[in-house]
């Protein structure tokens, strides 16, 4: 039975009818020619990947499909490969995916990976949703390329790369503005004896400087978390401020949030997790000045956390994508 691709303007949807995963967001998929086999297609979830530039960082939702299995809104068939790409692609409300399309990605890794047990632990008191900070080991961008330093400072960090004149052209202009700064804030980690953040402490920031109205971004995050009581529940939420220039009324902060775990397996065990959100960089979250981005015109977001028990809760990486 052919797959008829349906798009669905009032659900902001696309439909695959016909397969065993029929419904995804607009903006979320993306079909580009397999690799491999000329006839067949596959259909990449931008949201889920972890790079799409990299055959290994793509989540399909479709693989090597033979462009046959695809028929458009009328049940026509389609007569090569790249003219149902183009259609599903126009459906999904994208545009066919090239390396240009990529903004980039800007990340980074904790102290979690040094093996040498010197990564923060936070304790989440129940009810309470607490701001996500990091001890960071490494920051990277899309190039697996680390920057040389962070400096501490009062105000957004600086990432110093090593050479800036040769990596300036290959850095990713929606996380990495003119000046040499980065779109990450890796905070200023604090804690108590007891585990709890001092007030000192702030929560890793991700900038929108030098994105547009329209960004589709992706953001993920890796976390190991210790519940004290079994089938307890874990929320996570990406909390948004707008941008101070350009927002002159309405609302000033939003969030986005999801039940990320809840804890069927036992207490007092250590659960691993990857969790994934997809959103738009708006006219209230964009750049102000698109030419010499800065953290100053421009809308941020940070991480928080809730438990329903008090947990034990350790950051392991973050990772902002932007799709142009």
């Amino acid at each position: 039975m052919a797959i008829q691709v349906v798009r669905n303007d009032r659900g902001n949807i696309i439909e695959f009818k016909g397969s065993s995963q029929p419904i995804y967001w607009n903006n979320a998929l993306s079909a580009v020619a397999n690799a491999l086999s000329a006839d067949t297609l596959d259909i990449i979830n931008l949201t889920g990947s972890v790079d799409i530039t990299a055959l290994s960082g793509r989540s399909y939702e479709f693989y090597q499909m033979p462009f046959t299995s695809f028929t458009d809104l009328s049940g026509d068939s389609f007569p090569t490969t790249l003219s149902a790409i183009e259609y599903i692609n126009e459906a999904a409300n994208v545009r066919i995916l090239t390396v240009d399309d990529s903004a980039g990605y800007v990340g980074f890794i904790t102290k979690y990976y040094d093996f040498a047990g010197t990564n923060i632990t936070q304790i989440l008191s129940a009810d309470i949703f607490t701001p996500i900070v990091a001890l960071s080991s490494e920051v990277y961008d899309e190039n697996i390329l680390p920057a040389q330093g962070i400096t501490n400072g009062t105000v957004a960090r600086n990432l110093i790369y090593s050479d800036k004149e040769i990596l300036s052209a290959y850095l990713p202009t929606s996380f990495v503005p003119g000046d040499g700064n980065a779109a990450v804030d890796v905070g200023t980690p604090a804690i108590d004896a007891d585990g709890s953040l001092t007030t000192s402490s702030r929560p890793v920031l991700f900038s929108f400087a030098g994105q547009t109205e329209g960004s589709f971004d992706s953001f993920r995050v890796v976390f190991n978390v210790t519940p004290e009581e079994n089938e307890s529940a874990l929320d996570i939420r990406l909390v948004f401020m707008t941008n101070p220039t350009t927002q002159l009324g309405g609302l000033s902060t939003f969030e986005l949030s999801r039940r990320t775990l809840t804890f069927i397996d036992g207490a007092d065990i250590t659960y691993n997790h990857q969790e994934t959100f997809a959103y738009y960089a708006g006219d209230t979250l964009k750049d102000l000045a698109e030419e010499n981005p800065s953290w100053d015109q421009s809308g941020f977001f940070f991480v928080e956390a809730r438990a329903n028990v008090d947990m034990e809760f350790e950051l392991l990486s973050m990772t902002n994508f932007a799709n142009k």
